[in-house]
């Protein structure tokens, strides 16, 4: 689920399961691996090192890799590169980044924890609880969650990015980029645009989606997203670097992130973006460690009844322009369950397997939006 742009994963699937199922794995991970995972063995670490010190470029600086699991799957992290390039600090798996649309991962598991506690409906309009919202009275819960709403992509408007990037590549690093949004400005946008097709009808992944979630779940519950996010997600499953920022907020150990702005070849650092051009649709930021927990915990419903797990991974038939199943703010790869997301200056993957009790995360500090070229997709150039 992107942020921006998105394209289905088959090279990042077919990379990861190169890099776990090379040799039998033995001692000898560069970390401890998690509880009953097993340790890749040093070919295995060798190739992974080889394969993503190969793939870094002027327009990728940096990435950080990590998988974990049982069977075929062993426990390995590495980073390479560059965290940040003025500075020359290298990257290292304890980084945090911002992890774009896997926001919506979490957004949506918070709309279907209210849905099993029956304080929210999948099938009612969400004029019910948010009046104001674009074509309310016709979109459902359901729809929102699916991306099958048909409301018009706000990212998609090229003012919005001409605003949101402005002071970008100005030489001042530490200055945030471009304004401040609130979500109804958002929403303001999509709603000047006509809708793409008749809810429920046909897919389209829209941004608008999930800032029009973010708005209900505040209005049901009466907290601030950032807060429900917290207390219903991350202190349950002990994700202690994983947060909404109200801005351009990040830890000092973040790994910064950069793009080449419109009209130039130059790469900048973007790391000041402020997150509320995305906010609900993909503001958060996490760590690889933190991904881990989460990736496991989505596909196999931790904190969903099983009845409501059932439904979340019913996989909707696709349109033509987005061939993967995509069920409930999650979506499905081949074998494995998770998602995608990039936000100017980050792409992350992150994805496992219930059946094969294994997973995966990429990361690159690179993303140019409208680019079409996501580097945690093309981590490494296939053997």
């Amino acid at each position: 689920m992107a942020c921006l742009t998105r394209r289905p994963a088959v090279r990042i699937v077919a990379l990861a399961a190169m890099l776990i199922v090379l040799v039998a794995p033995t001692h000898g991970a560069s970390a401890s691996p998690a509880a009953g995972t097993h340790a890749c063995s040093l070919a295995n670490q060798r190739y992974l090192r080889q394969q993503m010190n190969a793939s870094l470029s002027p327009t990728v600086p940096g990435e950080i890799y990590g998988s974990w699991g049982t069977g075929i799957y062993c426990a390995v992290t590495y980073g390479a590169g560059m965290a940040d390039v003025a500075a020359k600090r290298p990257a290292s798996v304890q980084d945090a980044v911002r992890i774009g649309g896997i926001t919506q991962t979490f957004v949506g598991t918070l709309v279907l924890q209210l849905v099993d506690q029956h304080v929210l409906s999948l099938d009612t309009p969400v004029g019910r609880w948010l009046p104001s919202a674009p074509e309310a009275n016709r979109v459902t819960i359901r729809e929102l969650l699916s991306h099958t709403s048909g409301l018009y992509n706000y990212t998609e408007d090229p003012d919005l990015w001409r605003q949101t990037l402005a002071l970008c590549g100005q030489g001042q690093r530490q200055v945030v980029c471009g304004r401040h949004w609130q979500p109804q400005e958002l929403l303001a946008i999509a709603a000047k645009h006509v809708p793409y097709f008749a809810p429920g009808t046909d897919f389209y992944l829209s941004n608008t989606d999930f800032i029009i979630l973010g708005l209900l779940l505040e209005q049901v519950t009466g907290q601030p997203l950032a807060s429900l996010l917290q207390t219903m997600i991350c202190q349950p499953l002990h994700l202690t670097h994983t947060f909404l920022p109200a801005g351009a907020e990040l830890p000092p150990d973040a790994l910064h992130g950069y793009m080449q702005l419109p009209g130039s070849t130059r790469l900048v650092d973007v790391t000041r973006v402020d997150t509320s051009v995305l906010w609900a649709a993909g503001g958060m930021v996490s760590t690889l460690d933190d991904l881990r927990v989460w990736a496991q915990a989505l596909a196999t419903g931790t904190l969903l009844s099983p009845k409501l797990q059932e439904q979340r991974l019913q996989w909707t038939a696709q349109s033509q322009l987005y061939r993967y199943p995509y069920g409930l703010a999650v979506q499905q790869n081949l074998d494995v369950i998770g998602d995608g997301g990039t936000f100017p200056g980050y792409a992350v993957e992150m994805w496992y397997s219930p059946d094969l009790r294994g997973g995966w995360v990429m990361i690159a500090n690179s993303y140019t939006y409208l680019s079409g070229v996501d580097p945690a997709i093309e981590l490494a150039p296939a053997p």
